[in-house]
C-alpha cells in the first residue's frame, strides 16, 4: 500500500493550487512532480494529479500512451490536458471519442453530474465556455476554474475507486494499443509511431529522480535558481538517458517486441540529445520587483550575490540601462516594477552605436536619420499607411486641415452675426449664445461616441466624406431660415455630422505618422478652430457661399483621403530599449525567451536575435516539446491596393471588433491618468480660450465698439495668420526637444517629454487674460485688443502638442476612444461657458472676470507638473492592473 497519509497530503495540498483552465499550464508546484511520481500509483491517477498541478508535460507524457479504450480515463484526462493547453479543436475530438463509448459515456455523465447520454454535450459547452473566455476575454474566469477543478476530482475519485491508490511497480497494463484512427492522429501530433500490440513488462521505472532533474534543469517561471547551480546539458541529457536504460531493460526482458517502449524511449533519446542550450529566462514578475539603483552609487568592487561578477564589469554590467537603470531621466521618475510600460520606446540609438554597444539593427528607421528608430515600427505591407509616400501622407493631411477649417468657419459663422440675429428676433446676446450654442454641442459629443465606434468597425474614410457631404447639404438649407429654432437645428446638424472630422484628423494622423513627427502636424490641427472661427461676412447670403466652397472640399476627400485604418500585428512593433542585450517582449513571448543576465553562454544579443529572426520558431520543455513560433509580419505578402480600391468608400467592415463594445470603451478610459490629465488640462485650455472668443464678441458688437459682422471677422485675420506660424514653430519645436531629451536619455523616449511644451502655453495665455482685462474695462483701442488676444493663438498650439500628443503617444492601442473620453469633459466645459459665461461676464465685469480666468488656467495648468513627475509611475500603475489593461486592449 502507498503512504495514505502522504497521498492524503498532496490532495489537501493540491486543493490550494488554483483550479486549471487557461495556458501556459506550466507546474504549479516543481517540488510536488516528483513526490507524486514517487508514489508509483496507477498512471491515470498520476496523471490527473499532475494537471491538478497544472503539470501538463508530465500528465502529457503518460495519457499519449493511453489513447484507445479501454483505457477511457486516460483519454478523457487527454482531452482535459488539450483544454487547458489551449487546443480546444484537440480537446473536443477527445471528448467525442471518450462520449461515443459506453463507459466514456458514464465516465462524463458523473463527472459532469448530468443525466445519462448528456455528459458529452456539457463537456462540450464547456470546452466553448473556456475557449471564448481565451480568445475574447468573455466568461467568468472563477466560476470555469472550479468547474474544470471539479471535473479533474471527479475523474480522480472515479480511477480512485476503479484502480486503488497502491503502488503499482507494474504499470504495462494501464498501456493500450491505439486503434489505427488514433494511431494516425498520434502520428500527425506527435511525430511518433504508436504502433502494434504491447507485452507487459514486469516492472515500473522510478520516475521520481527523472522528474526532479527535469524540473531542476528547466525551472519554472516563478522559481529563480542560481544559473551556475543547475544542472548542466550533459547531466540534464545523463537524466534522460537513464530513463532510456531502465525502459530498455524492461524491453529486453520481454524479447524486445514492444513497439510502445520503443516509441518512448526513442522520444527520451531524441530528448536527450536536445538538451537546453541556455538557462530559460527570468519571469516578468523577477524583473518587476528588482530593485534598480543609479550607476554612480555603485563601488568599482561591488560584486552581484548570485554569480559574484563585477557590477561595472563584463556583459551585463550596469552600463546596461536595461538593468540597472537611473532613478530619474530629465525629472521623470522611474518605475521599478514596470521600467517600459505603454509610451516609453526606444527613438535614438546614436549613443549606443558611438559606444561600439550592439544596437537593434533590426528595428526600421527613419530614412535621413538613420539613428531614428521609426516607432510605431512598419509592417512590410504597403497598404500599411506608416509606409505610404510623404506626398500621399502630406496630401491627406493637408486636404483635411484645409476642409476642417473651411467648415470650422462656416460651422461658427453665427458667432459674428450674434448681435443681427439677436437683434432680428428680439433676445438678447446671452440668450442667444444659449439657444444656439449648448444644443450642438450636446449632439456633437454624443456623435462622437457614435463615429469612434463606427471608426473602429468601418473605418474613418465613409465617414468624413458623409459628414462634409450633409454639411454641405445643411449649407443650403441655411439659405432659408427664418427663425432662432431653424438656426438651432442647422447647428445641431452641424454638430452631429461635424463629430468625424473633428475626431478622427488626430488618429489619421497617428496612423500614419511616426512618434517623433507627430508633434508638428498635431500643433496645426489646433489652428483649425482658429482659423474657421474667423471667416465670417455674413449671415444669410453665407449660407450660399459656403455651400459652393464645400464643393472642392468635397471632391478632394473623394480623391485624396484614403482609408487609414490598418491592423498591425503588435509583434510586428517590437520596442527593443537601449543597453546591450536588452530586449522588450511581447506577450507572445515574454515567458519563452531567454533573458541575457541568465545566458550561459554565447553572444549577449542572443533574446533580440531570437525575436526578431524571421519565421523562427523554439521549443520549451516545459510546453511538452510544442513549439512556439514568432512569425515574420505575414502582411509582407499583401498586394497593393489598387486606385479603384483606395477610392472606395464602403469596404464594410474592417476589423473583427464589437460595435457595441466600441461604443463604450471610451467611458473606463476616463479614469487613465493620461486621459484625465488631457481632458482637464487641454479642455479647460480650450475652454478659457472659446470664453475669451464668446467674451470679445459680446463686448465687441455692441457699444461703445458697434462693430460689424464683417469688420469681427477681418480684426481675426492677424490671429489666424500668428495661429498657423504658432503651430508651425510649436510642432517643430516639440519634436525637436523630445528627440533632445530622449538623446540624452540613453535614446528612451518617455511621453512625459511632450508636456514641456505646456511651459510657453501657460505663459502666453496667463498673460493674455491678465492683460485684456484691463483692456476691456478701459475700452482700449480696437488694435490693442487684437494685439492681446494674439497671445492665445500664440499659446494654443503649444497646450495641444502637449496634451493631445501625449494622450496618443500613452494610449497606444486605444488612442481614438481617449480622444472621445477626453472630448465628452471638453464638450461639457464648453457646454457651461457658452450657458453661463455672458451672463457671468456681463455681472462680474472684465477685470474680475479676466483674473479669474488667469487663476483657473494656471490651477489647471499646474496640473502638468505632477503629471511630468509621476506620469511614468502612472502608466506602470495601468499597466499592472488588470481592469485597465483590458479597459485599453481594444477587441
Amino acid at each position: 500500500m502507498s503512504d495514505s497519509r502522504t497521498y492524503s497530503d498532496v490532495l489537501e495540498t493540491l486543493k490550494t493550487i488554483p483550479p486549471p483552465l487557461l495556458p501556459p499550464g506550466k507546474s504549479f508546484n516543481p517540488d510536488l512532480t516528483a513526490k507524486i511520481a514517487d508514489y508509483q500509483v496507477h498512471p491515470t491517477i498520476e496523471a490527473a494529479l499532475h494537471l491538478l498541478n497544472h503539470d501538463l508535460p508530465s500528465a502529457h507524457f503518460l495519457v499519449r500512451h493511453m489513447q484507445s479504450p479501454p483505457a477511457i480515463e486516460g483519454m478523457l484526462l487527454h482531452g482535459i490536458l488539450h483544454r487547458i493547453e489551449g487546443d480546444y479543436d484537440n480537446a473536443r475530438a477527445w471528448y467525442g471519442n471518450v462520449g461515443d463509448d459506453e463507459t466514456g459515456g458514464q465516465l462524463l455523465d458523473k463527472a459532469w453530474s448530468v443525466e445519462s447520454g448528456k455528459g458529452k454535450g456539457k463537456a462540450m459547452e464547456f470546452v466553448d465556455k473556456v475557449e471564448k473566455l481565451k480568445e475574447k476575454d468573455d466568461g467568468d474566469s472563477e466560476a470555469l476554474g472550479r468547474e474544470s477543478q471539479n471535473e479533474i476530482r471527479t475523474v480522480l475519485s472515479w480511477c480512485e475507486d476503479k484502480f486503488g491508490t497502491e503502488k503499482w511497480k507494474d504499470a504495462s497494463s494501464a498501456w493500450v494499443k491505439p486503434d489505427e484512427r488514433i494511431q494516425e492522429i498520434g502520428n500527425d501530433m506527435h511525430g511518433v509511431n504508436l504502433t502494434q500490440s504491447l507485452k507487459r513488462p514486469t516492472r515500473r521505472p522510478d520516475l521520481s529522480t527523472f522528474y526532479s532533474t527535469v524540473n531542476e534543469a528547466y525551472g519554472d517561471e516563478e522559481t529563480i535558481n542560481n544559473p551556475n547551480s543547475a544542472p548542466t546539458p550533459e547531466n540534464v541529457t545523463a537524466s534522460f538517458r537513464i530513463l532510456a536504460d531502465a525502459y530498455e531493460i524492461i524491453l529486453t526482458e520481454h524479447g524486445g517486441d514492444n513497439d510502445a517502449l520503443r516509441n518512448m524511449i526513442a522520444d527520451l533519446e531524441t530528448t536527450a540529445g536536445q538538451p537546453p542550450k541556455e538557462r530559460e529566462g527570468v519571469p516578468e514578475s523577477f524583473l518587476v520587483d528588482l530593485d534598480r539603483v543609479a550607476k554612480s552609487k555603485l563601488k568599482k568592487d561591488d560584486k552581484c550575490p548570485i554569480c559574484s561578477e563585477k557590477f561595472l564589469d563584463g556583459s551585463y554590467s550596469a552600463q546596461s540601462p536595461d538593468l540597472i537603470t537611473s532613478k530619474m531621466a530629465w525629472g521623470v521618475l522611474e518605475d521599478k516594477r514596470t521600467p517600459r510600460p505603454a509610451g516609453t520606446v526606444l527613438l535614438d540609438d546614436a549613443i549606443q552605436n558611438a559606444t561600439d554597444k550592439p544596437g537593434p539593427s533590426h528595428l526600421k528607421r527613419d530614412a535621413k536619420n538613420k539613428h531614428i528608430i521609426l516607432q510605431p515600427q512598419p509592417s512590410n505591407s504597403p497598404n500599411d499607411p506608416l509606409n505610404w509616400e510623404f506626398k500621399t501622407k502630406a496630401l491627406i493631411i493637408f486636404t483635411l486641415i484645409t476642409t476642417m477649417t473651411a467648415v470650422g468657419g462656416i460651422v461658427g459663422m453665427l458667432g459674428t452675426a450674434g448681435r443681427i440675429l439677436a437683434t432680428q428676433y428680439h433676445v438678447d446676446y446671452p440668450t442667444f449664445v444659449k439657444t444656439l450654442g449648448p444644443p450642438a454641442i450636446a449632439a456633437n459629443a454624443i456623435a462622437l461616441f457614435v463615429s469612434s465606434s463606427m471608426s473602429a468597425v468601418y473605418g474613418r474614410r465613409f465617414q468624413i466624406f458623409v459628414g462634409v457631404m450633409v454639411i454641405w447639404i445643411n449649407m443650403l438649407a441655411g439659405y432659408f431660415a427664418n427663425s432662432l429654432g431653424y438656426y438651432r437645428s442647422l447647428g445641431i446638424v452641424n454638430g452631429i455630422f461635424g463629430a468625424p472630422l473633428e475626431l478622427l484628423i488626430a488618429p489619421i494622423i497617428t496612423d500614419m505618422i511616426y512618434v517623433h513627427e507627430r508633434g508638428r502636424l498635431m500643433a496645426l490641427t489646433a489652428v483649425i478652430g482658429v482659423v474657421g472661427g474667423d471667416a465670417r461676412l455674413g449671415v444669410k447670403y453665407l449660407y450660399i457661399i459656403s455651400f459652393g466652397v464645400l464643393v472642392p472640399f468635397l471632391l478632394a476627400i473623394f480623391f485624396f483621403v484614403r482609408e487609414t485604418t490598418f491592423e498591425r500585428k503588435r509583434i510586428a512593433e517590437p520596442t527593443v530599449i537601449a543597453g546591450e542585450g536588452s530586449y522588450e517582449v511581447t506577450p507572445e513571448t515574454k515567458d519563452k525567451v531567454n533573458h541575457p543576465a541568465f545566458n550561459t553562454g554565447g553572444d549577449g544579443n542572443k533574446a533580440q536575435d531570437v525575436l526578431t529572426k524571421e519565421d523562427s520558431s523554439f521549443k520549451s520543455p516545459n510546453t511538452g516539446g510544442s513549439s512556439i513560433s514568432i512569425k515574420s509580419n505575414e502582411s509582407a505578402l499583401d498586394v497593393k491596393h489598387t486606385t479603384r480600391q483606395n477610392l472606395a468608400l464602403w469596404r464594410g467592415r474592417l476589423t473583427d471588433r464589437s460595435l457595441i463594445k466600441a461604443f463604450f470603451q471610451p467611458f473606463p478610459l476616463m479614469i487613465f491618468p493620461s486621459v484625465l490629465f488631457s481632458t482637464v488640462v487641454n479642455g479647460a485650455f480650450i475652454t478659457w480660450t472659446m470664453t475669451s472668443g464668446i467674451i470679445t464678441h459680446q463686448v465687441l458688437l455692441y457699444p461703445p465698439y458697434n462693430l460689424k459682422p464683417d469688420t469681427l471677422a477681418y480684426i481675426g485675420l492677424p490671429g489666424s495668420v500668428v495661429g498657423l506660424i504658432s503651430s508651425i514653430v510649436a510642432g517643430m519645436a516639440s519634436d525637436w526637444l523630445i528627440k533632445f531629451m530622449a538623446r540624452r536619455n540613453n535614446g528612451v523616449y518617455e511621453p512625459e517629454y511632450r508636456l514641456v511644451m505646456m511651459i510657453p502655453a501657460v505663459l502666453f495665455s496667463t498673460i493674455g487674460f491678465l492683460t485684456l482685462g484691463p483692456l476691456y474695462a478701459r475700452h482700449a483701442p480696437v488694435a490693442q485688443l487684437v494685439v492681446a488676444n494674439l497671445l492665445f493663438y500664440l499659446g494654443g498650439p503649444f497646450a495641444s502638442s502637449a496634451c493631445v500628443t501625449y494622450l496618443f503617444d500613452t494610449m497606444q492601442y486605444a488612442s481614438t476612444e481617449a480622444f472621445v473620453a477626453t472630448s465628452l469633459f471638453k464638450h461639457l466645459f464648453m457646454f457651461l461657458a457658452t450657458t453661463y459665461v455672458p451672463a457671468w461676464f456681463a455681472k462680474v465685469g472684465p477685470v474680475q472676470g479676466y483674473q479669474t480666468l488667469a487663476i483657473l488656467n494656471l490651477a489647471f495648468a499646474s496640473l502638468a507638473i505632477p503629471m511630468y513627475v509621476f506620469g511614468k509611475k502612472a502608466r506602470g500603475m495601468v499597466a499592472r492592473n488588470a481592469f485597465l489593461r483590458k479597459a485599453s486592449r481594444v477587441e
